[in-house]
């Protein structure tokens, strides 16, 4: 173990189903993490220290292998590092949401166009992606990590009275707590956050795939709607 604060290193899918498969051979009856599903996230550069997130919780630790059979507890020792979940209520459900990975993701160099589409509809938004969506989504959307610049996906529904009007998609790395939801038969809930005239719909469902590249589960999938005027210098599409 490290006697000093460690320096964690992403894991990969081969090193994180090693240690897991491990440290089940470790733990056992009595032991803090017995019976408790977690993923392993990353490792220490200077021990064998693992860190490893609770699946329902969120809530990291970091564990130490011992690299044997069966251990007595307290070993494969463990201990609690710090909540990076934002608690964040809408409606009457609370969801947790992991700030810096989802601006770590967000971060990442993505060479495509916006929205992934070259298409005219998609880049007449991707013209104005300075301004759509409004300031104070935008202003909410940072302080969530997510860039409101970099859409997952964006879709032109038509062309309405006040302009053309397109769904836009984006992701965070969240989860509601379940305890404050009422899932569906297939495990879904969705809720909105009003932020003055713009809707916004926050739902576990995920369609089109992240943009960015979030590593681990879980996901929320956040949508609204835009009406955006033609601004490219080629004819409006309908």
């Amino acid at each position: 173990m490290c006697e000093t604060d460690p320096t964690w290193v992403s894991a990969d899918m081969l090193t994180a189903y090693s240690i897991e498969s491990q440290l089940g051979k470790e733990i056992g009856a009595g032991h803090p993490l017995d019976g408790v599903p977690f993923t392993v996230l990353a490792t220490c550069t200077a021990c064998d220290d693992a860190l490893i997130e609770i699946t329902k919780t969120g809530q990291r630790m970091g564990v130490h292998p011992t690299w044997g059979k069966l251990q007595e507890p307290p070993f494969p020792m463990s201990w609690v590092v710090g909540d990076p979940w934002l608690a964040l209520q809408v409606e009457d459900a609370i969801i947790r949401v992991d700030v810096d990975s989802t601006k770590s993701a967000h971060d990442k160099p993505f060479p495509h166009p916006y929205a992934g589409c070259s298409c005219e509809n998609c880049q007449n938004l991707g013209a104005q992606q300075d301004v759509f969506p409004s300031n104070d989504v935008r202003r909410w959307f940072r302080s969530l990590g997510i860039n409101p610049s970099r859409p997952s996906e964006v879709v032109k529904y038509g062309l309405t009275k006040d302009g053309h009007l397109y769904g836009m998609t984006y992701h965070m790395r969240g989860r509601f707590d379940e305890d404050s939801v009422a899932l569906d038969l297939y495990g879904f809930f969705t809720v909105i956050q009003q932020i003055n005239e713009d809707s916004i719909e926050i739902k576990n469902r995920v369609g089109p795939p992240p943009s960015a590249d979030f590593g681990f589960e879980p996901i929320l999938q956040v949508d609204l709607m835009v009406v955006a005027p033609w601004v490219l210098d080629c004819p409006e599409s309908p």
